[in-house]
C-alpha cells in the first residue's frame, strides 16, 4: 500500500480507538515505525513520537493520530521529498502544516498538548532548514534550543527571536514531557501565532 494512503487509514483507526477510549499498543508501535522509516530516526516527527510514547498518559492514541495527520499534510505539501534548503524556501507549505495546528487548537475536544507538540515539530524542521541555508555546520545535538543557539551565534536571528524560540521550546518540552499543568489555550495560541510570524519573516 502507498505510504500516505496507509497513514491516512491509520489516522482514522487511531481516532476510532481514542473515541472508544481503547488502548492498542500495536497501532501506536506501527505509527512509530512508520514515521521512523519515512522521515528517518533523527527527524523531528520520529523524536516527537518517541517522546509522546515515553510520556504515555491519557490521550496518547489521539496525540499519535494528530502527529501522523501532521506528517500526511507535510508530505502532501511536497516537503517530505525535498532537501532542508528547499523545504525552507517553501513557506506556503510550512504555513499549511501550521494551519493543521490551528485547527487542532480550535477543536475543543483535542488536548492542548497535541497542537503544541506538532507546532514544535514544524518549527524544528524550519529551524533545521535555516541551519542548512546559512551553511552552518550541523550541530551534533538536535532540537529547537540547539538550532536557535547556532542561528543566534551567526546573527541569522535576533536576540528577540532567540528569546521567543526559547520560550516556545520550553512550552513544547512541557507538552512532550506530560507537564500539562503549565499549558493553557492562551499560551498555545500565542505560540502558534508567533511561530507563523517567525516563519513568514525568515522565509524571505
Amino acid at each position: 500500500m502507498e505510504p500516505i494512503a496507509w497513514a491516512k487509514g491509520e489516522v482514522d483507526r487511531l481516532r476510532q480507538l481514542e473515541d472508544a477510549n481503547q488502548w492498542n499498543p500495536g497501532h501506536v508501535a506501527a505509527t512509530m515505525e512508520f514515521l521512523r522509516r519515512q522521515t528517518g530516526p533523527q527527524s523531528a516527527f520520529t523524536r516527537q513520537a518517541e517522546q509522546m510514547i515515553q510520556a504515555g498518559g491519557i490521550g496518547l492514541t489521539g496525540s499519535m493520530a494528530d502527529l501522523l495527520q501532521g506528517y500526511v499534510e507535510f508530505a502532501q505539501a511536497g516537503m517530505a521529498q525535498e532537501s532542508p534548503f528547499e523545504v525552507r524556501a517553501r513557506v506556503e507549505a510550512s504555513t499549511d502544516l501550521m494551519e493543521q495546528v490551528q485547527r487542532l487548537i480550535d477543536d475543543g475536544t483535542v488536548h492542548l498538548a497535541a497542537p503544541i507538540v506538532l507546532a514544535g515539530a514544524a518549527l524544528e524542521e524550519f529551524l533545521r532548514s535555516m541551519i542548512e541555508r546559512e551553511a552552518i555546520a550541523p550541530p551534533t545535538t538536535r532540537g529547537i534550543p540547539t538550532y536557535a543557539r547556532e542561528l543566534r551565534t551567526t546573527d541569522a536571528i535576533s536576540e528577540q527571536d532567540h528569546k521567543d524560540l526559547t520560550a516556545w521550546a520550553a512550552l513544547h518540552s512541557a507538552a512532550t514531557q506530560g507537564r500539562f499543568d503549565v499549558l493553557s489555550p492562551e499560551a498555545a495560541r500565542i505560540m502558534v501565532a508567533g511561530i507563523n510570524l517567525f516563519m513568514r519573516q525568515k522565509a524571505t
